[in-house]
């Protein structure tokens, strides 16, 4: 996997992770989900793909960032960067698993907060 930006028309850079194809690209695939997730999850299918000649693209967690950049902040006081995910603590603690993502948010709710 790897990762870049793309300009948008109001100059924010949007994070991408791409996959190259391997060989000669036959077609491009855009992996849309649901911006609580992360594009990494998907890796293993993005593989696939490129190795049947499809470079794929993912927008990364961090346009979840833009977005939902804030949201936490109606929750206060709060136990994680990530509260707003939901009420239950289990299912915010299972999100905060991946300790990649962790710090990934450390910086994000840091930013946020500047």
């Amino acid at each position: 996997m790897e990762t870049s930006t793309l300009s948008a028309h109001d100059g924010r850079n949007i994070p991408l992770c791409h996959w190259p194809a391997i060989g000669s690209a036959r077609g491009i695939v855009l992996i849309a989900r649901d911006l609580s997730e992360y594009a990494a999850r998907y890796e293993r299918f993005a593989l696939q793909l490129a190795a049947a000649e499809f470079a794929v693209i993912a927008p990364s967690r961090a346009l979840a960032a833009l977005i939902f950049g804030s949201f936490n902040l109606g929750f206060l006081p709060t136990r994680t960067p990530v509260d707003w995910f939901s009420r239950a603590p289990a299912d915010v603690n299972r999100y905060l698993a991946d300790t990649d993502l962790l710090q990934w948010l450390n910086r994000v709710v840091t930013r946020t907060l500047q």
